[in-house]
């Protein structure tokens, strides 16, 4: 078992890699995501929409996102985790589904990963991780949980929060309000394009 130190993440994230990022985030409309270091809603329709959009493409999260994952990882995905120990290249398989990396190493593996697949990239979480790849973010997957009741510890940054309201966005698609078939909670899809 690998020790991590409470410290915050700071990636280097400034070096420009050749092809954008895409994110998914279900979260309230105040920009909640979660509660004890898990959802604090079950909504099986969203689980299903966020594996058609991620399946068979590559995965970016934090180790507590990751350590949160029922099956220990994310099926037909190539699942690269974020930690704070020193992962290198050379110390990955980069043929695996899972790959480790941290603050200095995360653009070498990412670029080597994504020369070799082509595959989309997607930013799943959690909060610190979508809040250092977000710049480099041109689309942006939104489940919005419409329950003022649902209560929680973690929030995405203001900036994500904002982007229904920011003018450098571009709405591409909204569904209507939806029902879930647990516990009858409402949500609605919305998907935004840097412009």
């Amino acid at each position: 078992m690998q020790s991590f130190s409470s410290k915050k993440i700071t990636l280097n994230t400034n070096n420009e890699l050749p092809f954008d990022m895409e994110m998914i985030v279900a979260c309230t409309p105040s920009g909640l995501i979660g509660n004890n270091g898990s959802m604090p809603w079950h909504i099986p329709e969203d689980l299903q929409r966020f594996k058609d959009i991620t399946e068979n493409g590559i995965v970016i999260m934090g180790r507590k996102t990751f350590d949160s994952l029922p099956g220990g990882k994310l099926k037909n995905r190539i699942n690269i985790v974020i930690t704070r120990s020193f992962f290198s290249i050379e110390m990955n398989n980069l043929d695996s589904d899972i790959i480790y990396a941290n603050e200095n190493t995360i653009n070498t593996i990412l670029q080597a990963i994504w020369e070799k697949t082509k595959k989309t990239v997607f930013v799943i979480g959690g909060a610190e991780i979508y809040k250092m790849f977000f710049h480099r973010c041109k689309y942006f997957y939104f489940t919005f949980i419409l329950d003022n009741s649902i209560t929680g510890d973690t929030f995405l940054d203001k900036t994500i929060v904002n982007i229904p309201f920011n003018k450098e966005y571009k709405k591409i698609q909204e569904s209507s309000v939806m029902k879930s078939i647990k516990k009858n909670m409402e949500f609605k899809y919305v998907t935004y394009k840097r412009l």
